[in-house]
Formats: structure tokens, sequence, C-alpha cells
């Protein structure tokens, strides 16, 4: 039977931990490792603190789940490729390695949902139209993201949401 790997990434809640689930399908039984190697709009890789390797080890031991603990200190438009490693591949139709295309938006929307908590709180922010506007500005990128990541422009995406972060950065003369 054909090996195809497959993987899912989702930003916690936190906003800045990556959940990676392995749902691959089929079996190889010479896998040996998996890489991620999430790559940002330069290029780059975005690794954790204090990696070296130049990639995230996604050691086969550690099951089909992975959580990468304080990857996104900000939210990231990232070309996510996961490799699996095999000492013997098996021929096509096999694959061994995935690139999905994310943008990981939660801090921008935390940053929302507290705004939304001094609403309830100053009910009178609904005047301050230039508060609405920043507001709505804000959706209005992560929309721009998603919209991007699904045309498949990671550039743009990353755009989008460097422009949510420098009102997020302004805060105290946005909102």
């Amino acid at each position: 039977m054909a090996f195809n790997g497959s993987f899912t990434a989702v930003q916690a809640a936190n906003g800045t931990d990556l959940l990676f689930t392995d749902n691959s399908t089929g079996s190889d039984a010479n896998l040996t490792d998996r890489r991620i190697y999430p790559y940002k709009s330069d290029a780059s890789v975005l690794l954790p603190t204090g990696n070296t390797l130049g990639y995230i080890d996604w050691p086969l031991s550690a099951g089909s789940t992975l959580t990468v603990s304080g990857l996104l200190q900000k939210d990231y438009a990232l070309n996510v490729n996961v490799l699996w490693l095999s000492s013997s591949p098996l021929s096509p139709p096999s694959t061994y390695t995935l690139t999905i295309l994310y943008g990981f938006v939660r801090n921008t929307k935390n940053f929302i949902y507290n705004k939304l908590q001094n609403l309830d709180a100053q009910p009178g922010l609904l005047n301050d139209q230039q508060w609405q506007m920043n507001l709505f500005s804000l959706y209005n990128e992560i929309s721009n993201c998603a919209l991007a990541v699904e045309y498949f422009d990671l550039y743009k995406a990353q755009n989008a949401l460097d422009r949510a972060l420098s009102l997020m950065r302004n805060d105290k003369f946005n909102f």
C-alpha cells in the first residue's frame, strides 16, 4: 500500500503555540523521522528559540501530534513543509513531502476579543468612529490574509498580518 504524508497545523488559543497532527495514510515500515520547515514570507525558516537544526524535529516516537511551544510571537502566514524520511521510500504514488500555506491569526483575534471586552465595560466606545474603524480594519486584515492564503499568496497574506500588527502595536493611538 502507498504511503501518503498528510498533516494539519493549528494555532493554539494562547496564540504562540502550534499543534501539528500527522494524518498520513498507508504505511512505510522504513520511516525514520519527520521534519517541519515553516517558511516565512522572506523564505527563512521560523524556528523555536535555541533551535540550531534548521528545521523542527518531529520524531516518530512523539506519536501523531506535536506541540511547538512559543513559536508564534506574532501572527504569521507560513508555508509549512513536512518531510517524512524513509530509509527505503516506496515508489510513486507514495508521497513523502507536503507543503500547506497557513495564515495563523489567533493573536489578532485575541486582541480583538480584548477590545470587545473593553466595549462591554465602556459602551461609549461605539460613538468613537476612529475606534470602530480601527477595529473593523483588524477584521479586514484577517479576511485579507485568508483570501491571500486561498490564492496561495504567502507574501500578501503576511502583509495583511503585518498591517494588523501595526494597528495593535500602536494600541494607545488607535484604540
